[in-house]
């Protein structure tokens, strides 16, 4: 990323390292995303959740009716 290149297939995006910085709550993104208890659901009217991703000792969850996105870690 800092050379200014664009990343080929399979490398790195600045996008990925921001996401994956949100996910491992690495300042100044730790409250990018709620930390929720395993199981949770949002509260919207008719909630329709899903997994977006999984990783030892954790999940990222998703609300495809409201768009509440959360992590739930173990």
């Amino acid at each position: 990323m800092r050379t200014g290149h664009t990343p080929a297939a399979g490398e790195w995006t600045n996008g990925m390292v921001v996401e994956w910085a949100k996910i491992l709550r690495v300042p100044p993104h730790e409250g990018a995303y709620p930390v929720r208890p395993r199981m949770s659901k949002c509260a919207c009217a008719s909630p329709k959740l899903y997994t977006e991703m999984v990783w030892p000792g954790g999940c990222k969850s998703t609300c495809s009716n409201c768009r509440d996105t959360w992590l739930e870690l173990a």
